[in-house]
């Protein structure tokens, strides 16, 4: 599981691009938010490009990654806000792309 520290990461720069509108329509992609919501989209039939998720949540997501050959990247609470796309601390621990 790559550990992701910073906002230059190349996996976190396309999911932040998913925050606008704009960045949706050019990748034809979304951010799936909640552990539930990761958990049900790597269940799922659909595409899932990336997950993230903090190092308390990644183990419970681990399985499902290895098994769909989705790259699994852990992140610190801040970052996972910011994807989230809030200046505050949210309870968010796992979002999908």
């Amino acid at each position: 599981m790559p550990d992701i520290s910073g906002i230059k990461h190349p996996a976190y720069r396309e999911a932040e691009a998913l925050l606008k509108p704009a960045g949706r329509a050019a990748q034809g992609r979304y951010l799936v938010e909640g552990a539930d919501l990761t958990t049900q989209a790597l269940a799922s039939p659909a595409p899932v490009q990336a997950v993230f998720a903090t190092p308390g949540e990644a183990p419970n997501l681990q399985a499902a990654c290895r098994e769909r050959s989705v790259p699994l990247y852990l992140l610190g609470a801040g970052l996972i806000n910011r994807l989230v796309g809030t200046g505050y601390e949210t309870a968010v621990t796992a979002l999908a792309v």
